[in-house]
């Protein structure tokens, strides 16, 4: 068997750097889009992480929050009920209360929740993610909040160098006034 060459496969693209690597690496549930892309088509999979370093940070507390919620939902798989749930699913077979699933039915294509992507979208850092079927509504919404916590943070944080940082109206990125490549056109 032929070793592979790039660590994720998006890096046939893009190279992934030093930091985003490690990152990808250290919340394997939450960021398996990006090493199996194939099971789970995403941005996150074809591009990586495409927000800037300086956001790295709260990317990383957002997914370490959610990495656990996901550790818990598998870790529910040892009930006889769920598994035999997820059985059934796999065979095929639709959930049903009469066979006494749980029946929560909303994204029939992933297990768990994954994050789908990672990237900056008018000034604002925005994470994706597609939920899945152990996860019911209190988890998904400590999901939701972790997410939604670091994009609100953000909002006041550098993308390149994570100080503190400002939206401008011409190039929808957050940036502190040392990073900021247009930061010359005001003073002109």
């Amino acid at each position: 068997m032929e070793a592979r060459k790039h660590k994720f496969p998006f890096e046939a693209l893009v190279p992934a750097t030093p930091q985003q690597r490690t990152l990808l690496n250290r919340y394997p549930l939450f960021f398996r889009a990006a090493r199996y892309p194939g099971t789970h088509p995403s941005n996150l999979g074809s591009w990586g992480i495409t927000c800037g370093p300086g956001w790295y940070p709260l990317v990383e507390q957002a997914a370490r929050s959610i990495e656990t919620e996901l550790r818990h939902c598998l870790y529910q798989l040892k009930a006889v009920d769920l598994l035999t749930s997820v059985e059934r699913r796999m065979q095929n077979i639709p959930a049903s209360e009469a066979l006494g699933d749980l029946g929560w039915e909303m994204h029939p294509d992933a297990l768990i929740p994954f994050c789908a992507e990672i990237g900056n979208r008018k000034d604002e850092l925005y994470i994706h993610i597609t939920a899945g079927y152990l996860e019911d509504s209190a988890v998904w919404s400590r999901i939701r909040l972790a997410a939604t916590t670091a994009q609100r943070l953000a909002k006041s944080v550098c993308e390149r160098c994570g100080a503190s940082g400002r939206s401008n109206f011409w190039n929808e990125h957050i940036y502190c006034p040392g990073c900021d490549p247009e930061k010359d056109k005001l003073t002109k």
